[in-house]
């Protein structure tokens, strides 16, 4: 049986049993969530909000009344139909691909840990972070347009991606870890973008944390 999974604002009126039909779109792979299509009365979540539970949406999984009707834009997939039966709750690790579980537990620990205070001159976690960022802020950036050019190939929604991805205060490893098994499907990202957009992650944290170990020898 195919499992149908979509977007819809938190409420009362949402469980299980209830009937979706303001915005009938549904993905059968949470990657390709197109969250540019779904026109929901509140802004797309930041990948923060989603991990920290802050946000006012939620996944869920649903089961077309009728139909469905298979849509696209070239490289994602989604379904519409009339309406749409909420089944039960959705996990958000789907959305950040198969390194998704790294996804969470390096945003979550970013979140806690990076606040963009730093010594120009310091050695503190956040200090390293924040002066690599500074020292290579320019090529990290083009490094991460090609994760986003990954990303968008795969059909992974490119504008939420490069929108809500961020935090105030980190974001390009996060980018970098959701779009690691995708390296070299798309010019410009590699091994050495990847590591690049993690250095200043693993200059903080370490090889050990989450998702941060170097690909390139």
């Amino acid at each position: 049986m195919t499992t149908y999974i979509t977007l819809v604002e938190d409420g009362p009126n949402v469980g299980i049993g209830s009937v979706i039909e303001e915005d009938p779109i549904a993905v059968t792979d949470p990657r390709m969530l197109p969250f540019s299509e779904l026109l929901l009365d509140v802004e797309p979540p930041m990948l923060e909000e989603t991990i920290t539970g802050k946000t006012v949406v939620k996944l869920v999984t649903v089961e077309p009344l009728t139909g469905p009707t298979e849509c696209g834009n070239g490289e994602a997939v989604w379904f519409e139909a009339p309406s749409w039966r909420v089944t039960g709750d959705a996990s958000w690790q789907g959305v950040f691909g198969p390194q998704g579980e790294q996804v969470i537990e390096a945003t979550t620990l970013c979140a806690e840990k990076l606040h963009g205070e730093f010594d120009a001159d310091g050695d503190d976690p956040e200090d390293r972070y924040y002066n690599l960022v500074e020292d290579t802020l320019d090529e990290m950036n083009d490094a991460q347009e090609r994760a986003f050019d990954a990303l968008a190939k795969e059909g992974a929604d490119r504008f939420w991606w490069s929108t809500y991805a961020f935090a105030c205060t980190f974001g390009h490893e996060i980018v970098a870890i959701a779009a690691r098994d995708l390296i070299d499907t798309v010019d410009g990202w590699t091994a050495e973008a990847h590591d690049l957009l993690t250095a200043p992650y693993r200059a903080a944290f370490g090889d050990a944390a989450p998702g941060a170990k170097k690909i390139c020898a």
